[in-house]
């Protein structure tokens, strides 16, 4: 073993409780966690009352930003400046040929801590939070503590040896020889870079989607390029980190050749054509769509799905192939704006031009309704039962749903024409008696709905 073995630390600190100059490292000790509590109290105010003033600017972003940055780092503030701290006050005790073998422990296990925390804050910040999620969280603070601990005790180097032997290793493809300690160092090293890839690609595309001067879908794409970008290159990085020759991925990519061949055409269908619907920009967020069966507004582009949100609130998962191969009703691609009709019959008596304004007031008064294109009321037709008169009125967001407005304007109609006595007449049937006794007469049946 080393000498700076975590062993001999312990060893060496059991020996100096027996001796007075314990009581001055625990003192110096207790110092330094207690200036660095100081310091990141005051340092976690500073950014509160910082983060507070930009929440007053800007609540909805903001608020949502700063929980993102800096919930969960105030627990690792206090650790990580003791650690300085204690690592300064280690080499103060150095120079002045001192005892200082507790200041290394407290040392060690704060900056452990730092850097535990520091990696379940990494994840918290790149994966949902899911059951699964938690149970990583878990096993990763219990894997990372055990790893403190064999390497503090100096067991770790017997434990590397005895997995990197020749008992531990075995040959991959022709000529490829790996140990068990190369896999779980790339498995270790590929979670590493690959959390660090994910979270630089939400950093980026939180940016991008900033950018307003890029087209949505284009940053979509951008965003997802990235991500696929920085997932290859951290997996590659990781395999040259513990010396694993890359031409072993020959293998996996002849695997998922064959297996794109076999059975996931699809899906890798599905994934080309999201690229293709973002780049060619036919169909965006927020679009007001129906294909096939299914009728609403676009809320999501995915990789492998478009999800459509209908005006009931029921979201459909539709597969981005399905976009490509048929037929697609875009009522927003030339025109944001959406219509909503209204059509309604009156009887033959009424004031026809004093029943098309009340029905234009109707449509106007809505708050929803655009002003520019102004409502419109159109006679349609000459019914059996009366005149059809219809009123077109345009909204900016089709995608919230018409059916509450139509009943809005619906109401106000009503109650107009109650107030103005115009009638709506009900469909009236006529029924003959034919065979009957001498001098029986037609009978005007009641409203067909009754009939």
């Amino acid at each position: 073993m080393k000498d700076d073995d975590f062993t001999l630390v312990l060893q060496d600190t059991w020996h100096e409780l027996q001796r007075p100059q314990l009581l001055m490292q625990l003192g110096v000790a207790a110092g330094c966690v207690a200036v660095g509590w100081l310091i990141a109290s005051v340092l976690a105010k500073a950014l509160a009352k910082r983060g507070k003033h930009y929440v007053e600017i800007n609540p909805e972003r903001n608020a949502k930003l700063l929980e993102a940055r800096f919930s969960g780092l105030d627990r690792i503030l206090m650790p990580f400046f003791a650690w300085i701290l204690l690592t300064l006050g280690e080499r103060v005790m150095t120079a002045y040929r001192q005892p200082h073998h507790v200041l290394r422990i407290f040392s060690i296990l704060a900056i452990a801590y730092v850097g535990i925390h520091l990696g379940l804050y990494t994840l918290r910040r790149v994966f949902k939070p899911s059951p699964g999620m938690l149970l990583v969280e878990r096993w990763f603070g219990i894997l990372a503590w055990l790893l403190v601990a064999l390497h503090g005790t100096g067991f770790l180097p017997d434990v590397i040896a005895t997995l990197s032997g020749p008992d531990a290793s075995f040959t991959f493809g022709k000529n490829v020889n790996v140990s068990v300690w190369q896999v779980l160092s790339a498995f270790f090293w590929i979670a590493i870079t690959l959390v660090a890839a994910l979270g630089i690609g939400k950093i980026l595309e939180a940016r991008l989607m900033r950018t307003e001067s890029i087209d949505g879908s284009i940053r979509i794409v951008l965003a997802r390029l990235g991500n696929a970008i920085l997932v290859i290159v951290a997996v590659l990085t990781a395999m040259r980190l513990v010396d694993i020759d890359i031409t072993v991925l020959s293998v996996f990519g002849g695997a998922l050749g064959v297996g794109l061949g076999l059975g996931l055409q699809r899906i890798a269908s599905n994934y080309v054509s999201g690229f293709i619907i973002l780049l060619d920009r036919s169909l965006r967020i927020g679009d007001v769509i129906t294909v096939d069966k299914y009728n609403g507004s676009v809320t999501q582009i995915r990789t492998r799905c478009t999800v459509v949100r209908a005006p009931n609130g029921v979201e459909a998962l539709v597969p981005n192939e399905l976009l490509l191969n048929q037929a697609v009703q875009n009522f927003s691609y030339g025109d944001k704006n959406g219509s909503a009709i209204t059509t309604i019959r009156v009887a033959y008596d009424s004031d026809i031009d004093r029943a098309m304004l009340l029905m234009l007031l109707a449509a106007q008064d809505q708050a929803r309704v655009l002003a520019a294109p102004a409502p419109t009321v159109n006679l349609k037709a000459f019914g059996d039962d009366g005149i059809e008169l219809e009123a077109t009125y345009w909204v900016p967001d089709p995608g919230a749903g018409t059916d509450g407005l139509r009943s809005d304007v619906n109401r106000a109609i009503w109650s107009a024409f109650k107030e103005a006595g115009i009638k709506v007449p009900a469909p009236q049937r006529e029924i003959r008696l034919y065979g009957g006794p001498e001098g029986t007469v037609p009978l005007q049946a009641a409203p067909a709905n009754a009939a």
